[in-house]
């Protein structure tokens, strides 16, 4: 199933995480920081390993408390904000009938991501589209929306444009 953010449920559980959170400290962390200690296969794994604590993945939250944290560099920070932005999605995504809420760590994420998407590519316009619905900007949403012209990426331009009219601001499935 693909959704208005571009999330699609057989791609969201092949992406590698970039932060994780330690099962035992909660302390969130890029997985390119974290110190390679042993590599094993799973099925090579004996019994030292069986005590062993796996990273989880963080939450949106997590996400956004990261961010205000740590300088990053441009790419890194937009692929964070935009994994951030699909967190807080999710819960729609679980829930669809659950209220629309934007806290405030969320807002202020979802608007450094549209600075940081600045591409006239009509994939990236899509995003933009997508994060100024979210945001209430529902006029803009619509203006922005005329550069899309891919015959592949008219089904999702023209929901984000029924769902701006009406306005909607959840992520809502693909029909």
């Amino acid at each position: 199933m693909v959704w208005t953010d571009g999330w699609s449920s057989s791609s969201g559980s092949l992406e590698r995480l970039e932060l994780l959170k330690c099962p035992r400290c909660a302390a969130v962390f890029r997985a390119d920081d974290a110190a390679l200690v042993e590599r094993c296969a799973p099925w090579e794994a004996d019994q030292r390993h069986r005590d062993a604590p796996t990273a989880k993945a963080p939450s949106a939250d997590d996400y956004t408390e990261f961010l205000c944290r740590s300088p990053l560099a441009p790419e890194i920070e937009r692929r964070l904000r935009a994994r951030a932005w699909r967190a807080f999605n999710n819960t729609w995504r679980k829930k669809p009938q659950t209220p629309f809420t934007l806290p405030e760590p969320h807002q202020q994420n979802m608007e450094r991501l549209l600075t940081l998407l600045d591409e006239n590519r009509e994939e990236i316009v899509l995003v933009r589209a997508e994060l100024l619905r979210q945001l209430g900007r529902f006029e803009e949403c619509q203006t922005s929306l005329a550069a899309v012209t891919k015959t592949e990426l008219a089904p999702r331009a023209t929901r984000i444009k029924e769902l701006a009219q009406t306005g909607e601001r959840r992520v809502v499935a693909m029909k």
